[in-house]
């Protein structure tokens, strides 16, 4: 009798506060639990397309300040290559931020290599994502794995893990 193969995949994300102002910072989970899958969770793909989206899990950031405090944020955490960071051998996955708020006002995102600033943004190892002065900031990160079928030929369970921290700057 064959056993059945399992992947569990968590992605530890933390929020860590890199400078003396007076802001408090938090995300709404700091654990991403895609619990476990089983190879029959992952259809057979295109021929040439050899990723698959897992579901996407939105988590909320907010940051609170005393006084206005220019918000920039960076991820840290292991690049799998532009846009992307490393999930176990076998995956990957990507930090959207979105809809981004600042004291009650709708707010544009830039990235330092992009100067024109947009509704959404996509973190990127080293890069740091910035928007105007706030006193509340809160954003939505959307956290989306892929895993490269190709190397699911796994027999036992087996735990694929991310971790990586937010971090708050100050200039």
């Amino acid at each position: 009798m064959r056993a059945k193969s399992a992947v569990a995949l968590v992605i530890y994300l933390l929020m860590t506060p890199i400078f003396a102002a007076d802001c408090e910072s938090r995300l709404s989970q700091s654990e991403v639990d895609y619990g476990q899958l089983h190879r029959g969770a992952f259809p057979d793909q295109p021929l040439g397309q050899h990723w698959v989206n897992l579901d996407t899990h939105r988590l909320t950031l907010t940051v609170i300040c005393q006084t206005p405090t220019p918000i920039k944020l960076r991820f840290n955490g292991t690049s799998a290559g532009p846009n992307v960071f490393r999930l176990g051998q076998q995956g990957q996955f990507s930090l959207r931020i979105s809809d981004a708020v600042i004291d009650g006002s709708a707010a544009m995102l830039t990235r330092d290599t992009e100067p024109q600033p947009r509704a959404e943004q996509l973190f990127d190892a080293a890069q740091t994502i910035q928007s105007q002065r706030a006193r509340h900031f809160t954003a939505q990160i959307d956290v989306q794995a892929q895993l490269d079928t190709r190397q699911l030929r796994i027999h036992d369970e087996t735990l694929f893990e991310a971790a990586g921290t937010f971090e708050l700057l100050h200039d």
